[in-house]
């Protein structure tokens, strides 16, 4: 099959645009049979007084995330079964007017072969006040060949953070816009998103997103507003564009502007959300003890029981610099290693903050902070 290309002007560089109509078709048929993946079908749905039940039983173990003012955009990284050439694709999530098939961009990027075997990224191509072009990378839809729908975002973040630390070679003079990965809240900082993460972007944001644990998505409009580029945008086909999320009447405790102060306690009584400042508590931190395992990230806790130690938790282990921590902690170790962790009450564990020395917390401390927090 004939790959035909062009140059075009993308994010202010050169960038190769598949202009072959059987080319596109062969990739997006490739995504859809292979992986599932339908491009223009949207992954979220907008909030709305109907979802309070789903809300209320699922929001709990819920993870949160900022959606941008970009575009959506997947990031391809494949093989040709033609050539044998290793590939990555940047595919548009609209489809302009008067056209069959999305823009696809050709990118020169640096992974592993592994990563070759089919790995699919969802993302956000924005510009920000500076004028830089970033992907800000949503989701893992495919990993090395594998669906990731019925896996937990949770782990999903986990992997994407694993293949862009461990898999990937960055190279400046290669790439059109800087890789990013978003950041993701549990759902007791919804007022550290409002007051502190949004205003301290340095893009436009258009909401928040409530990744439920049953694998549904809810979007919530704070009313963000979108900085008016120069560049040419084309009209959009209405059939089969990717929805943008749209301003809702209901907005809820996530509005990062004027809301219904009605609806916000409503829902985030629904959720348990925390409407007020967060407090911390007196003590909301625990020295114990930690032992690892043979199994990648398992760590177990231990605390005093009398004379004795007794297990407490399994380490909740949420990013790549706590992982690369808590190796480090094993390499020359000798004797007990005590750690001081934080109670995380979304997945009722403790998270290693940095290791420490002193005395180790007793069971009914560890209790007693657990109740506290909760």
């Amino acid at each position: 099959m004939m790959l035909e290309t062009g140059t075009i002007s993308f994010c202010d560089k050169k960038a190769l645009n598949i202009k072959s109509d059987d080319y596109k078709r062969y990739i997006l048929e490739k995504l859809e049979k292979q992986h599932g993946v339908v491009l223009y079908k949207r992954n979220y749905q907008s909030y709305k007084p109907n979802h309070e039940k789903l809300v209320k039983r699922f929001g709990n173990s819920s993870m949160l995330s900022v959606v941008s003012s970009g575009n959506a955009y997947l990031l391809y990284i494949t093989k040709d079964e033609y050539s044998g050439k290793n590939q990555v694709f940047f595919i548009d999530c609209k489809i302009s007017e008067g056209y069959e098939y999305p823009r696809i961009i050709m990118l020169w990027l640096r992974f592993k072969k592994n990563v070759y075997k089919n790995t699919l990224f969802r993302g956000e191509l924005v510009r920000d006040r500076d004028s830089n072009w970033i992907y800000l990378i949503d989701d893992l839809l495919v990993y090395c060949g594998i669906q990731m729908n019925k896996v937990k975002k949770v782990e999903r973040v986990r992997n994407t953070h694993d293949i862009f630390e461990n898999s990937y070679c960055r190279d400046d003079r290669l790439e059109l816009m800087t890789i990013r990965i978003k950041k993701y809240f549990t759902v007791d900082k919804t007022e550290d998103i409002k007051n502190k993460f949004i205003p301290s972007l340095n893009y436009d944001s258009r909401g928040i997103m409530l990744h439920l644990n049953n694998g549904m998505n809810l979007f919530v409009n704070t009313g963000g507003g979108r900085t008016r580029h120069t560049t040419k945008r084309r009209n959009i086909k209405s059939v089969k564009k990717e929805v943008k999320p749209k301003p809702t009447k209901d907005k809820i405790s996530l509005s990062a502007g004027k809301s219904d102060y009605k609806t916000e306690r409503h829902i985030a009584h629904s959720i348990k959300m925390t409407i007020e400042p967060i407090d911390t508590p007196e003590r909301d931190t625990a020295t114990l003890i930690i032992k690892d395992t043979d199994q990648p990230d398992v760590y177990k806790l231990y605390a005093k029981k009398g004379t004795v130690n007794k297990r407490v938790s399994y380490a909740h282990v949420p990013s790549i610099e706590i992982s690369k921590m808590l190796r480090e902690l094993f390499v020359s170790a000798t004797g007990d290693i005590l750690v001081q962790c934080k109670y995380n009450s979304v997945f009722n564990k403790w998270t290693p903050i940095k290791s420490t020395v002193g005395t180790v917390d007793t069971v009914s401390t560890v209790k007693m902070i657990k109740r506290s927090i909760k």
